[in-house]
């Protein structure tokens, strides 16, 4: 009677479930019914002691010996998965039927069983669907290609002058100055390009979409953008072609300084030299100014009146004149009067007629008449006489103002 009930048990496993092998490899070691008895039940089976019956081995397990009483576990690799239904049971070696998806910009490692990066230098454009069987070493692949591309693009640059410079260009990699040359992958085209003098005539590079490729070149600073400026990515894809880059040149550029004098604070657009250089505002009349860097202004050096920007620090630079970069630039501006001048509420204001100051005088009662040896010489155009010499020793008269004081 337990016989019976496994032949019908097997019977609708294979008239209504239409049993279809995944491969020959795969049914060459499996049965689709048990073929011997309790207890001998056979190859991909095993005897059932407490009904005293034969089971088949369910998917993802496997018995290779006639007296088998459980199935053993088939080898799965990690993150791969079992296939699963009646089609796929009943296994008489460790060749049970798995998957694994490798995501794109990986390859399979037959050894290992493992989803591996590509090489250094190549990719993988798509998702890679892996079916193995068991611990075999029989594999099948999604696009019959386990293998990474090596392509390896060509890169025109035009430069300002409408010169080119070519380049090869390995995905992930970097670029050099041809494919064959010997020379290291440079992961940064930043200041390989041209002769940038001045450097800050090109802001970057543009570039144009050729089918699914998405080509984008380093910028000066390392920046990754989504829009057309260059970014970090070297390539997104490729697939050998040659693409063009375009510079992006300017004649003129300026950086934005802001400074308080006077208890007014103003911001200017100042512009660059050829070489890098610029010229800070006048100091006021009267004045005698020191410039200092008002912050961390990474690359930005002051010299007396003069500003210098180090190569590639593009966030103080833009290109019209009344334009905004992305960072100002601020300043401290210390002016002190210089001598015959005194400080009021204007600034710094000559002293009367007449009279002179130490440089730095703060307040008008810090003018006064420079005494000679012989007295202090005035003269119109009635003649000349000296005023008397003092008594004290500082040789000045100090200024009074109209009431005497």
């Amino acid at each position: 009677m337990g016989g019976n009930v496994k032949t019908g048990f097997i019977y609708i496993i294979f008239t209504g479930l239409l049993f279809i092998p995944l491969s020959s490899y795969a049914d060459d070691n499996q049965v689709i019914s048990c073929q011997g008895t309790f207890p001998q039940c056979g190859a991909g089976c095993y005897s059932d002691t407490i009904q005293n019956n034969c089971n088949i081995c369910i998917h993802g397990t496997y018995s290779s010996t006639d007296d088998a009483t459980e199935c053993s576990a088939c080898y799965m690799p990690a993150d791969a998965q079992f296939l699963t239904g009646d089609s796929y049971q009943g296994y008489t070696a460790d060749v049970c039927p798995w998957t694994l998806t490798c995501a794109q910009n990986t390859i399979f490692n037959e050894t290992d069983k493992t989803c591996d990066d590509c090489p250094v230098g190549s990719h993988r454009d798509n998702d890679l669907t892996v079916t193995g069987y068991g611990n075999s070493n029989s594999y099948e692949y999604s696009d019959n290609s386990n293998q990474c591309s090596t392509n390896v693009a060509t890169l025109n640059v035009r430069g300002c002058n409408n010169e080119i410079k070519t380049f090869a260009v390995k995905y992930g990699t970097g670029f050099k100055e041809s494919q064959s040359s010997q020379d290291i992958w440079l992961e940064n085209l930043a200041g390989q390009l041209f002769e940038r003098n001045p450097w800050w005539k090109i802001s970057g590079y543009t570039y144009q979409e050729f089918g699914y490729t998405n080509l984008t070149v380093f910028d000066y600073n390392g920046n990754d953008t989504d829009d057309n400026t260059p970014g970090n990515e070297i390539f997104a894809q490729d697939n050998g072609a040659t693409y063009e880059v375009e510079a992006n040149c300017h004649t003129t550029a300026y950086i934005r300084v802001q400074y308080t004098v006077n208890g007014t604070t103003s911001e200017v657009n100042i512009q660059l030299n050829d070489d890098s250089t610029a010229a800070l505002p006048d100091c006021p009349s009267g004045s005698s100014c020191t410039w200092s860097l008002n912050g961390n202004f990474a690359g930005v050096t002051i010299s007396g009146n003069q500003i210098t920007l180090a190569e590639d620090y593009f966030e103080y630079v833009c290109f019209e004149q009344d334009c905004t970069p992305t960072t100002t630039i601020i300043l401290t501006l210390t002016a002190e009067c210089t001598a015959g001048y005194y400080r009021d509420d204007n600034g710094c204001t000559p002293c009367p007629i007449g009279t002179t100051s130490e440089a730095n005088t703060t307040t008008i009662e810090g003018c006064y008449v420079v005494k000679g040896n012989t007295g202090t010489k005035f003269c119109d155009n009635r003649g000349c006489f000296h005023l008397p010499l003092s008594s004290g020793t500082d040789n000045k008269i100090t200024y009074k103002n109209n009431n005497g004081n």
